[in-house]
């Protein structure tokens, strides 16, 4: 058996006039159910050790509050790799 995550980029879908997303993105990944916790333990590393092993409350990964320029929600005051 595999797990399915699929996840588009928070595109406003059938708005096709929408200046600001002219692109729709859509990521996922596919796992198998006797790998998925290898597949997830690297990344649970990494956000453990960038938050000192204190994750926030109900923390889910978002890109645009990764990669604001000032960090956005749990990575506020944290410059992005981006606008340096």
């Amino acid at each position: 058996m595999h797990f399915y995550y699929l996840d588009e980029a928070g595109c406003t879908g059938s708005d096709l006039t929408n200046q600001e997303q002219p692109i729709f993105v859509l990521g996922g990944i596919s796992v198998r159910d006797e790998g998925w916790y290898e597949t997830q333990k690297p990344m649970a590393a990494i956000i453990e050790d960038y938050f000192g092993n204190d994750i926030p409350q109900n923390f889910e990964l978002h890109a645009d509050q990764l990669l604001s320029p000032s960090g956005d929600g749990p990575f506020s005051g944290h410059a992005s790799v981006v606008s340096q």
